[in-house]
């Protein structure tokens, strides 16, 4: 992993932003926006529209629904976002019309999401985040590979080969395949299996001090995160699935390696799950996420652009109050929704884009 620093900050930053036909939006143009925008304005009235215009600019997809039709405006057969990015002002664009999706970054096609997200990385924080402290290991999961993805250029590479003989391997073992006809997968999933892990454990390694300082800032006290690699390190991943042959070919799925990945959170010995109240364990998420953004900047001086959905929600007035100074301190852009701009304190405002954001319509107040 490279921990060596340049002396000036390239965070991502995007320099303007148009969507047409966004949900309820039929047209939003952001022009010149600062390190911090605020789009306030009641439930409905298009503010996460917007954000999810932006989140399709960077990897082709919405952040609410696994199709992205519904992000299309009622009665219309098309929508499209336009970015500038950077001081070079590169321009990535996102048209789905009749059905068809086309992405582009500097006016050429391209059928890769990740170039998308090499582009414009983005870090996205909304209500349904809580499910990375009280969901399923695959949400924790996804959290990690988003940060791993940034500072490590050949993660994505090995991710694609372990999820390809991954779901081969478990397709074998629901017809009952023997051990010598797992094999090659087997050798397939401890090579890239092993590259993965190692990926995972140096980012979790150089991150874990600045993650425990930032998860004690916002919970108020002491939360232990730690990493679990799937299975047991000491053993060479490609011993360990010979000897889980008989369970999974029982289970008819692979039930050791980095596919069962998870991050732990402990609380005076104990699961943090069963300890911490719904807003601890909030603050807990939004610590992570923070944590992470700032270690991509840390390490790659190229930080995301962070979207905050619904910033007020289940947040005191301190909650916010450390949150937005957390987030400022990062020095990456961020795009923040809320129904009442003075829940954002004042401090951070001064230096703000204001977006007034009614019924669809999208207007710049400071």
């Amino acid at each position: 992993m490279r921990t060596g620093l340049s002396n000036a900050a390239v965070s991502v930053f995007i320099r303007k932003f148009s969507g047409e036909n966004l949900r309820c939006i039929e047209r939003v143009v952001l022009e010149q926006p600062q390190r911090l925008n605020v789009l306030a304005g009641l439930n409905g009235a298009g503010k996460t529209s917007v954000l999810e215009g932006i989140h399709v600019l960077g990897t082709g997809r919405s952040f609410r629904y696994r199709r992205i039709e519904p992000l299309t405006r009622h009665n219309t057969n098309f929508f499209r976002v336009v970015g500038e990015i950077g001081d070079e002002g590169t321009v990535l664009g996102v048209e789905r019309k009749l059905g068809a999706l086309t992405m582009r970054v500097r006016g050429n096609p391209v059928t890769r999401t990740s170039d998308l997200a090499y582009s414009l990385p983005l870090l996205v924080i909304r209500p349904e985040s809580y499910e990375i402290f009280s969901g399923l290991s695959e949400e924790r999961r996804k959290a990690l590979d988003w940060a791993v993805f940034h500072v490590e250029p050949r993660f994505a590479k090995f991710h694609g080969r372990y999820q390809r003989a991954l779901k081969q391997r478990n397709a074998l073992l629901k017809t009952h395949a023997t051990r010598t006809e797992l094999k090659p997968w087997d050798v397939e999933l401890a090579a890239s299996g092993h590259e993965i892990h190692e990926a995972r454990a140096r980012f979790f390694e150089y991150s874990a001090k600045h993650l425990q300082c930032t998860v004690a800032r916002l919970v108020g006290f002491d939360v232990r995160v730690g990493y679990e690699a799937g299975w047991d390190v000491s053993t060479p991943l490609l011993e360990v699935l010979d000897k889980q042959y008989p369970r999974d070919a029982e289970r008819g799925t692979s039930t050791k390696g980095p596919h069962r990945c998870d991050l732990s959170f402990v609380v005076d010995g104990g699961a943090a799950r069963g300890l911490l109240s719904r807003g601890e364990g909030k603050r807990l998420v939004l610590a992570l996420l923070l944590s992470l953004a700032g270690q991509i900047m840390e390490i790659t001086r190229k930080g995301p652009v962070i979207l905050v959905d619904d910033l007020a929600s289940e947040l005191d007035e301190r909650a916010r109050e450390t949150f937005m100074e957390d987030l400022s301190s990062i020095e990456c852009q961020s795009f923040v929704t809320t129904v009442d701009q003075q829940l954002i304190p004042n401090r951070y405002l001064e230096s703000a884009a204001l977006f007034h954001v009614k019924q669809g319509n999208v207007n710049r107040m400071l």
